[in-house]
């Protein structure tokens, strides 16, 4: 069965990273290289997807891009362990975290609560579990 592939609209749109901010970070730090169509187009697949989830989300937590860039394989070695897991584990995992991150150790602004490292009421593990798309 043949891979699905995005447009860099829709991959743009289904991440959560803006067109150009896509195409300059492929330009100046190489984190992903698309294929093209016959037409030159860029086609991403959800495993770019993913990356660039992630990447959106430690720019988000501080890091720069040229270091998030630099973790580009423990970043893909991450999303390969979470390709690995069933979608129920990754839920499993991700209501663990939250309730870590939504102060379950510590409370009251420590590591573990939602004013903590994670800033904004994120909590410190963000959204998803590691490595789960």
């Amino acid at each position: 069965m043949a891979e699905r592939t995005y447009r860099i609209h829709v991959a743009a749109e289904l991440s959560g990273v803006r067109v150009e901010l896509i195409r300059a970070w492929e330009r100046r730090y190489g984190v992903l290289t698309p294929r093209r169509t016959p037409s030159g187009y860029r086609v991403y697949t959800d495993r770019d997807v993913a990356l660039l989830r992630r990447l959106k989300q430690l720019t988000e937590e501080g890091v720069s891009i040229s270091e998030a860039a630099t973790m580009l394989p423990q970043l893909q070695a991450e999303l390969e362990d979470g390709a690995a897991r069933s979608p129920s584990q990754c839920r499993a995992e991700r209501h663990e975290l939250e309730g870590v991150a939504g102060g379950g150790v510590g409370g009251g602004g420590g590591v573990g609560s939602a004013a903590g490292i994670g800033g904004a009421g994120r909590g410190a593990v963000g959204a998803d579990a590691p490595g789960c798309l």
